[in-house]
């Protein structure tokens, strides 16, 4: 029996103060004499929160995967950029670039991980035209993993067919409501495929919204499981508006299993924090 593992993430937005950020990250600093020396930024609670339930996610992605091989998905947003700089760790956009380096380094010390693809984001964020993946993937090349970026990938995983790529369909802003736009977007393309002779993906990968949201649809026998991906990252008071004072953030990934050219689980390995302030006046 083949059998392998898809770990899908986003939106990490290294550089930012609630964005992930590695602990043990070290930046280049000058001392007093001018000598230089990498030292380790301090990192917000929010980071502190972010980092345990990353690596508490990281350790059931590798339970799960029980040694058999896994593909690393990064779907986008691996930095904060520099057109929002409320809120940068640093005014150096090197530093950015370390640390989304780091952030993922701790998956380059598993053993089985095999293939990783660093999606490109929103421009704005990625310094324009994907340079901040491409950076970081050119970083991460020499540990010895098959590392490249895409803007938009249809990749064949273990006989799965997945169509991935940052931005997707807004997710609703009603509870009722919440999914249909990107079941719509999934039947679309599912007809669209059929339509021109194709085969529909099998999974549909989206991010950029911060939000976990997860539909099954199906058409003329096909089966599209269609994914938007939570978010590494705190709720900035940008986000805050756009999304109209939402006041719960989800974080987290998720990891997909294939067996035998077929995909036979989806695993959200996620939770949910309620922001509010709380109290009794």
């Amino acid at each position: 029996m083949s059998r392998r593992i898809v770990v899908a993430m986003a939106d990490s937005h290294g550089g930012h103060k609630l964005g992930l950020c590695n602990p043990q990250v070290k930046l280049p600093e000058e001392d007093a004499e001018g000598k230089e020396r990498w030292i380790s930024p301090p990192i917000s609670p929010v980071q502190q929160w972010l980092w345990e339930c990353y690596e508490e996610d990281r350790a059931k992605v590798v339970e799960l995967a029980h040694g058999d091989p896994i593909t690393l998905i990064h779907n986008g947003d691996i930095t904060w950029g520099t057109r929002f700089p409320d809120g940068l760790m640093t005014s150096r956009i090197v530093d950015q670039f370390i640390i989304a380096e780091a952030n993922l380094l701790p998956w380059f010390l598993l053993p089985n991980l095999t293939t990783v693809r660093l999606m490109h984001g929103t421009q704005s964020h990625e310094c324009g035209e994907g340079s901040a993946p491409m950076i970081v993937a050119k970083g991460l090349g020499d540990m010895g993993r098959d590392v490249r970026t895409a803007r938009h990938g249809l990749y064949d995983i273990g006989g799965v067919d997945m169509d991935i790529a940052h931005h997707g369909p807004s997710l609703g802003i009603r509870h009722w409501l919440r999914g249909r736009t990107l079941r719509y977007a999934t039947q679309s393309l599912m007809m669209d495929c059929v339509t021109k002779g194709k085969k529909p993906p099998d999974v549909l990968l989206r991010a950029h919204r911060h939000e976990m949201v997860w539909i099954t649809e199906r058409y003329q026998g096909y089966t599209c499981e269609a994914i938007a991906l939570p978010a590494y990252c705190g709720m900035t008071h940008f986000a805050v508006q756009v999304t109209q004072s939402s006041y719960m953030l989800t974080c987290g990934l998720v990891a997909l299993v294939i067996e035998d050219n077929k995909l036979v689980g989806v695993y959200p390995f996620t939770r949910d924090i309620d922001l509010r302030t709380k109290e009794t006046l």
